[in-house]
């Protein structure tokens, strides 16, 4: 699974800037996004909380296991699983979703040593 996540970070700067399937400008945008966030590691996976949401950190240009527990300011565009024209998306034989929300990092900044209490 993580493999297919990484190859999503590469392959996702050759999606188009709307989505095919819904001609929404929003759904497969690549919008750079800049977040201080602290990055946790959660049964093997890099995660982190933007916006609110919960996302897996990924990066094919930064080490991100280097900054877990960590405050760090990333750059990155985030990768919306929810948006069917991609290619990446598979269904499980029940047809529920198999692939998780995700923010590629591209640059990443440490901040702090160590996380605020309220993460």
């Amino acid at each position: 699974m993580l493999l297919t996540l990484l190859c999503v970070c590469s392959f996702a700067q050759e999606l188009p800037n709307y989505s095919p399937a819904t001609q929404d400008p929003d759904a497969n945008s690549r919008a750079w996004k800049t977040w201080q966030v602290c990055l946790k590691s959660e049964d093997g996976k890099t995660t982190l909380i933007g916006d609110g949401k919960h996302y897996e950190a990924l990066s094919d240009r930064v080490a991100l296991d280097h900054y877990v527990g960590k405050q760090v300011k990333i750059t990155g565009y985030l990768f919306n699983p929810e948006d069917p024209s991609n290619p990446e998306m598979s269904n499980n034989g029940a047809g529920a979703r198999t692939i998780t929300p995700a923010f590629c990092v591209s640059e990443i900044e440490k901040i702090s040593d160590t996380c605020p209490a309220r993460e």
